[in-house]
């Protein structure tokens, strides 16, 4: 078939499915990690889908390649053998090749702006296919993509955010024996091109001959390649285990001229700081050098969405990783961990497994694995397992290094294992990792041979001394000496603490205490959308998508999200298909958050989509459809309106364009279900739409008269879910909600007042594993008589005069506690006043070391005022590094309950400004302009200490409001957000973010350094502001290390280096000690020396150490130096 004729007709097939494998541009900058290799995707549509191609040139310039005679021979053995007790499953061949856009493929130029290059490669008896390239650089206007001939399995796009250090990128498996590689690149017309060809080169295929799910036919499982009985990981089986899956992935791993199948699972450690640690069987990949290890490929939520699901699954890939420790197998344990070269990003929701290094045997648990190298399964034993010292293909490990295991039948099958399944993790009862699969004799035939797996309890540190022996050394890298760590799952906390705690007053000295679940927002709750009437259908594009955003409806950030749903419309049994998925994008319309399995639509039903876990959005979103099929149905219905700029498109990420035009713009009927838990209205989904909108465009309206109905086609699965909340007074337990799925979350306190002044409320959630979490908010409640004069005329400036607080605020205690003064003696240094004569302070009683000092406002009517809010100057005693003394503002509307508005340590020049010095701050009251407020100044002191006020000034600000812009250096290297309108004096936080491939450098703000931190805090100025944010290829910071050192200073030769090091001391040293740090910030060797002279030699032979980079830090009495050093083979 010809190559556009498969095009077109792949567009018009009923039942074909389009496979799009969208990766993510979600980055993470780590301080210690390479430079991204990660083969994440950046969205799009590839040339040919959309345009005629030349299929005759393209056909005559096909690129056969075979295997060799070798290869052919051992893919002959390998098919004919299932892999032995200890081995990994082999799963095709490395083919060298030598292709690239100068010298081989076909050329289009569409214009004077955009070429595309193409080439077919085939390879006959090919499964699957995947390509390695080198020397990949590209351009910003260039992309790759990469699909099979029939374009139902496309991969891209790729970009300059892939560049990466090593030039290189490893893209995964197409399905068949065919794939396309396409390169188009643009530019302004009125421009010269910048090179004759890209620099890129093919330089190897993979070819997969056996395993992973390809060239399967059996239509009523599709299992792949793993055996009949082996159990989806979505099967009832699975449900107590949906965090540990997320943790697991296929690994397709090259080594020398083959590629094997393994599995394993990403690993927590005792930082918890994310480190992609991934840990597997030694066996899998044994004898792999550094080169292959970069090209290495991790295939993470390769599962079916329900049980005994059919075809290829969705799924995520990155390539690259470094070697980091093993146990051998013989005389061993069989355990290698990893270091992936990027972070999982956080929409693919990886979850970092816990583990038990403790020998104990487990009681009951599973394995989650990826036998054949098919979609993940899980097989369950429920008998303790043994310890067990096996004989592995004539290797004889380690004693009792191994725990032997016997499989349990279960409703849905018989998990057993198999080639594919090695190193994989086995879970105890605990949820914990305790072992990784060597492998044994099960199979569905002899379901009762046992299973062997290597202790983690030997990993740990039974291996040998040295580090790279160990698991000790990486997964508790500052020795606490913790025997057992949970999981972390970087998304959504472990245990969120409740929130937006409020205690109000109700008669008989009763209260109220109210709060909202973890995560949510208080927002009026129910569904909110643009229109709920339609006037046309729309198919264009292969997505849908409608931005929601707070200033188009009465919400505010942060809005949590928990339901999504559409409605299509279909005239007259027209579609292709019905299938679809819903996407949800971050305010960039790029970055994916969630996607929903594949559903189904029908005309003119609501389809709600509930998802497992809500969002909450701190900005604005983008909700789309995704049709499965290529011709884009389902189609969707549309209300014609103008909204300017326009809220719906179609496209995709990096393409999406505007729905209709300038004159008639329309939106989809997308809706979102904004949680929350003060209150709830009932849904009502059966309402009639209303009639449509006239709009003139005749054959496009269509009668809505009719009511639609609605299908939800997704159960709620809460991961998390609380069992409990505990309702804490003064720090006491006074009450356990036992019914926390109830509408209302709140308790009646009847116990009357506590014997303070006020009374302190918080709670806490008790999640199923019987964690509890960190307190909520805390909410205080007075109980004693307040002024109630009210303050309706501003500004309101508070002055202090001489022992004598202000006309109606309130000072609790009323004896030794806030006071006025012209000046206080601190430590021998005297305060005075910042503004007039007298200032407010508080010298905590040392007798009562832990008392809440108060001072109170009387009631504010702030509703008149545009923009309200407050301003006042601080002095706190700094001196030390302890908190001698704490400053808070709270408020309270309504006479309820306060809440904490700001503490001293939120401010930027909080400690970076001397003990004893004053420092303003101002507040946006803004969110309570609606009610009479009070505010209120607590400090608290658990030693002796001192906190001043002065200058108190409640207005309106709205002649202080200036913009700040935020820009990027150099274009399209990152992302920042933070931009907006700010009062003068208030704090302001903005975040930078890099894109793949680059690092976060700087702040600037004329080109003067403003912060090195991404996440950068400062306040306010009185005019337009401006911030840049600096990117490199470079990293420039190294924790603590200080990496600005002298051109003078040590240097390392020959750098890089294959071991042997030598450093030259141009000046002298003096107790000086020399010590090697590895990437992860851990010293591995150490020399000290109490004289060393100026310009002589120090000898260091690093011939053990893996290949990487390191850190050799010297420190003597004049400071430290540092040098980047890489060590090759």
């Amino acid at each position: 078939m010809l190559f556009n004729a498969a095009i077109k007709m792949i567009l018009e097939m009923k039942r074909s499915l389009v496979y799009r494998i969208t990766m993510l541009s979600i980055l993470f900058f780590s301080l210690f990690s390479l430079n991204a290799l990660a083969q994440i995707e950046h969205g799009g549509n590839p040339y040919a889908l959309i345009h005629e191609t030349n299929e005759g040139a393209l056909l005559a310039n096909k690129e056969q390649v075979s295997l060799s005679l070798q290869q052919q021979s051992e893919k002959n053995y390998f098919r004919s053998r299932e892999p032995g007790f200890g081995e990994a499953m082999h799963a095709g061949f490395s083919v060298q090749t030598n292709f690239s856009p100068g010298t081989h493929g076909v050329w289009q130029e569409n214009s004077d702006s955009l070429r595309v290059w193409q080439m077919l490669i085939q390879s006959d008896g090919a499964q699957a296919l995947g390509v390695i390239l080198e020397n990949f650089r590209l351009s910003e206007t260039a992309r790759i993509f990469v699909y099979n001939p029939a374009m139902d399995f496309i991969a891209g796009s790729f970009t300059h955010k892939n560049n990466n250090e090593h030039d290189i990128l490893s893209i995964q498996l197409i399905p068949g024996k065919s794939l396309v590689i396409e390169y188009s690149e643009t530019k302004p017309s009125d421009q010269p091109w910048q090179q004759q060809f890209p620099s890129f080169l093919i330089s190897e295929l993979i070819y997969i001959s056996q395993g992973g799910g390809f060239g399967v036919t059996d239509d009523t499982r599709n299992l792949g390649n793993a055996e009949w009985c082996h159990v989806d990981v979505n099967c009832p089986e699975g449900d107590q285990w949906q965090r540990q899956k997320r943790g697991v992935a296929r690994i397709l791993m090259r080594v020398g001229n083959s590629f094997f199948w393994c599995s394993g699972s990403l690993v927590n450690n005792a930082r918890q700081d994310q480190t992609p640690y991934f840990i597997t069987a030694a066996h899998c990949g044994a004898n792999a050098n550094f080169e292959d290890y970069l090209v290495w490929q991790f295939y993470f939520n390769l599962e079916r969405p329900d049980c005994h699901g059919t075809g290829m699954p969705f799924h995520n890939v990155m390539h690259g990783a470094s070697f980091l420790a093993e146990g051998p197998l013989e005389g061993g344990s069989d355990f290698k961990l990893l270091r992936l070269l990027n972070k999982p990003p956080a929409a693919w929701r990886p979850y970092y497994n816990g583990w038990n290094r403790l020998d104990q045997p487990a009681s009951s648990g599973v394995m989650v694995h990826h036998p054949g190298g098919d979609a993940k399964k899980i097989s369950t034993f429920t008998t303790p397992v043994l310890s067990a010292t096996p004989t592995v293909s004539g290797q004889l490990m380690a004693e009792n290094s191994t725990w032997r295991v016997l499989w349990t039948e279960t409703e849905s099958g018989y998990g057993v294992t198999q080639g594919g399944s090695s190193g994989s993790p086995m879970f105890n009862q605990d949820g914990l990792i305790v072992g990784t699969l060597v492998g044994g004799s099960s199979n569905c035939n002899s379901t009762q041979n046992p299973d062997f797996f290597g202790k983690f309890s030997y990993h740990w540190d039974q291996n040998g001394d040295y580090f790279y022996a160990q698991l000790q050394g990486y997964l508790d890298p500052n020795n606490t000496g913790v025997t057992q760590l949970p999981g972390l799952d970087p998304v959504v906390p472990s245990h969120p603490a409740p929130g937006f705690v409020e205690a109000n007053p109700l008669p008989a000295s009763q209260v109220q205490v109210r709060w909202l679940k973890p995560g949510h927002t208080p927002n009026n709750p129910g569904w909110y959308a643009y229109a709920n009437t339609y006037t046309g259908r729309n198919s264009n594009g292969s997505q849908r998508a409608t931005l929601f955003h707070e200033n188009a409806f009465d919400f505010s950030y942060p809005v949590t999200v928990s339901k999504v749903s559409h409605v299509f419309f279909d005239p007259g049994g027209t579609w292709n298909s019905n299938t679809f998925r819903f996407r949800i994008y971050d305010h960039t319309g790029v970055t994916l958050l969630h996607q929903s399995p594949v559903m189904e639509a029908e005309s003119l039903v609501e389809i709600i989509y509930e998802l497992e876990e809500p969002i909450t959005f701190h900005n604005k979103f983008y909700i789309a459809v995704d049709p499965v099929h290529g011709s884009g149905h389902p189609s969707s219905a549309f209300q014609t309106m103008n909204y300017g700029n326009a809220v719906s498109f179609f496209g995709g990420p990096h393409n999406w364009q505007v729905a209709g035009d300038n004159s008639n713009q329309y939106v989809y009927l997308t809706n979102i279900y904004v949680e929350s838990d003060y209150t709830h209205k009932k849904e009502d989904h059966t309402t009639k739409l209303s009639s449509p909108v006239p709009t003139g465009r005749g054959n496009n309206s269509i009668d809505a008269e009719k009511p639609f109905a609605v299908n939800v086609n997704q159960t709620n699965r809460w991961a998390n879910s609380v069992v409990q909340y505990k309702v804490f007074k003064n720090n006491e337990l006074i009450h356990v909600l036992e019914d926390p799925a109830a509408t209302v979350l709140s308790y009646i306190d009847t116990s009357g007042p506590g014997n303070a002044i006020s009374d302190a409320y918080h709670i806490t959630a008790i999640y199923p594993d019987g964690v509890e979490s960190k307190a909520s908010n805390t909410a205080w409640l007075f109980h004693i008589d307040l002024c109630d004069v009210v303050e309706d005329i501003f500004p309101v400036t508070v002055t202090f005069t001489d022992n004598t607080l202000p006309g109606c605020w309130t000072a609790e205690p009323a004896a030794n506690s806030w006071q006025t003064g012209q000046q206080a003696e601190v430590h021998g240094q005297t305060v005075e006043a910042f503004a007039g004569e007298y200032f407010a302070y508080i010298v905590p009683n040392t007798n009562q070391p832990e008392t809440n000092y108060w001072l109170v406002s009387p009631p504010l009517d702030i509703s008149g005022l545009t923009k309200p809010a407050v301003s006042f100057w601080f002095n706190a005693d700094i001196s030390d590094d302890t908190k001698r003394a704490t400053l808070a503002a709270y408020v309270s509307h309504s006479n309820g309950s306060f809440n904490k508005l700001w503490d001293a340590t939120e401010h930027p020049h909080y400690k970076e400004t001397h003990s004893l010095q004053w420092i303003q701050t101002t507040h946006d009251l803004t969110a309570f302009k609606e009610n009479h407020i009070r505010i209120a100044f607590l400090v608290q002191a658990k030693e002796p200490g001192f906190v001043g006020l002065d200058n108190i000034l409640i207005r309106d600000a709205s002649n202080m409001i200036f913009p700040l812009s935020l820009s990027v250096s150099p274009n399209r290297q990152g992302e920042v957000y933070g931009a907006g309108d700010y009062i003068a004096g208030q704090t302001v936080n903005v975040y930078a973010e890099p894109n793949q491939g680059y690092y976060f450098y700087q702040w600037q703000h004329d080109g003067e350094l403003m912060g090195i931190y991404q996440n950068h805090r400062f306040v306010m100025p009185a005019e337009p502001y401006a911030l840049t944010a600096v990117f490199t290829t470079e990293d420039h910071y190294v924790g603590t290390v200080d990496m600005e050192t002298d051109r003078e200073g040590v240097r390392a030769f020959p750098n890089p280096s294959t071991g042997h090091v030598s450093l030259h001391f141009p000046k002298e040293k003096i107790n000086a000690t020399i010590r090697i740090m590895d990437s992860r910030g851990i010293i591995i060797k150490e020399r000290k020396a109490a004289f060393i002279a100026a310009n002589t030699r120090k000898e260091m032979n690093l011939h053990h150490l893996h290949q990487g980079f390191y850190f050799i830090i010297i420190d003597d009495e004049t400071g430290r130096e540092a040098i980047r050093l890489t060590l090759t083979r």
